[in-house]
């Protein structure tokens, strides 16, 4: 009798202990693009997974918060690395995943732009959350009250952008096949929300020549133009940012690897102009004199110290550099600019804002005449 009471209280365990496995649904979970998305561990906690836009995970994390990873890519890498672990002791000079995105040891006020700069990011996240309610409101306005509404959404949301996988300049991509007589190099502005945008300019300067050069895409994630233009502030100060220390970098690790008779040649746009101005100051001599630099719609004019070569270019229809009229009487009156270039540029695009554009008609049919110039000199010079 007591073994037929045991076996029945051993099948209603098993029962219910099946029951509940079903009522709790499937232990993973996928996400649209049949990734996975969390997964349900025998204690009871969720672990979930983030990934970037190239499909590769970026950050895992637990229910309970005691499971927290943060993994970093070089590049299109696939291989990870794990650059924080919650709950581990590691040998960091300050306890902060961001300080391993630099090689060389960031400055005091570097460190506090990275923590200032997520706080400012949040207070941003809550004026978009408002433009998605001014949009909403809008659509319940006649004429001309819900165009307002509309445009003061669109002006909210853009102050945002989460930060990214990589949230400071990294090389993106190299596109063409040949170095040699010259290499290009392309660092983009201010609100180019995606690395698509970099891409698309990657592939318009590199349409205005047949010789295939390669193209180092240094790509500047935009974090909403709240940060961008606090950035641009700091710049303007003369002090180093996230993004001057990762540019540096990134730029003096290609420069080692150029071959000996390549020419670099480095195409900046707008912001591009300041970071370069405090990047690439702490360039040696040798470096300096293994490129040439060509700053389109510049937001601060570049002097010859920074290259072999500086040509600063605007379009008179540029509304952007219009704003600098300091800069402009720096170039007129200053020695520092006498013997670099400032070409201004008779507009194809009757547009000021488009104008500004690094894709406009302007600003591509002058890349064009560059690479052709460029090329025919350094053909010539070897």
């Amino acid at each position: 009798m007591k073994k037929i009471i045991f076996s029945f209280l051993l099948l209603l365990c098993t029962y219910c202990r099946a029951n509940q496995n079903s009522s709790c649904g499937p232990s993973f979970s996928l996400d649209e693009k049949k990734r996975l998305s969390s997964y349900l561990k025998k204690d009871g906690s969720m672990l979930f997974y983030t990934y970037d836009h190239l499909n590769r995970l970026h950050w895992i994390n637990s229910s309970d918060s005691l499971t927290e990873y943060e993994f970093f890519y070089d590049g299109e890498n696939l291989e990870p690395e794990l650059i924080y672990n919650h709950g581990q002791a590691l040998n960091w000079s300050r306890p902060f995943p961001e300080n391993l995105l630099f090689a060389e040891e960031v400055p005091l006020n570097v460190y506090l732009q990275i923590k200032l700069g997520k706080i400012v990011l949040m207070g941003a996240g809550q004026l978009a959350k408002v433009g998605i309610f001014l949009a909403r409101l809008g659509q319940c306005l006649p004429a001309p009250f819900n165009r307002l509404f509309n445009l003061s959404s669109l002006l909210l949301k853009l102050s945002y952008n989460p930060i990214q996988e990589t949230p400071y300049v990294y090389l993106l991509k190299t596109l063409g096949k040949n170095e040699e007589p010259i290499r290009l190099g392309y660092l983009n502005g201010m609100m180019n929300i995606g690395p698509e945008e970099s891409l698309y300019s990657g592939e318009l300067i590199l349409s205005h020549t047949d010789e295939d050069p390669k193209l180092d895409l240094f790509y500047m994630p935009s974090h909403g133009y709240v940060l961008d233009l606090l950035e641009c502030v700091i710049l303007k100060a003369g002090l180093e940012t996230p993004n001057t220390v990762r540019f540096r970098e990134e730029f003096r690790r290609i420069l080692a690897a150029l071959p000996k008779n390549t020419k670099y040649i480095l195409l900046l746009h707008s912001k591009a102009s300041l970071v370069a101005e405090t990047a690439l100051s702490q360039l040696t001599e040798e470096e300096i004199q293994k490129m040439e630099i060509y700053s389109f719609a510049p937001v601060s004019l570049l002097g010859d110290k920074y290259a072999s070569k500086v040509h600063n270019i605007s379009s008179k229809f540029d509304v952007i550099f219009l704003q600098n009229p300091v800069g402009l009487v720096k170039y007129l009156f200053s020695r520092e600019f006498k013997n670099s270039c400032f070409e201004w540029l008779p507009p194809l695009e009757w547009l000021p804002f488009l104008d500004h554009r690094f894709a406009s008609e302007t600003y591509q049919h002058r890349i064009k005449v560059i690479i052709a110039e460029i090329l025919e000199s350094y053909r010539l010079a070897n």
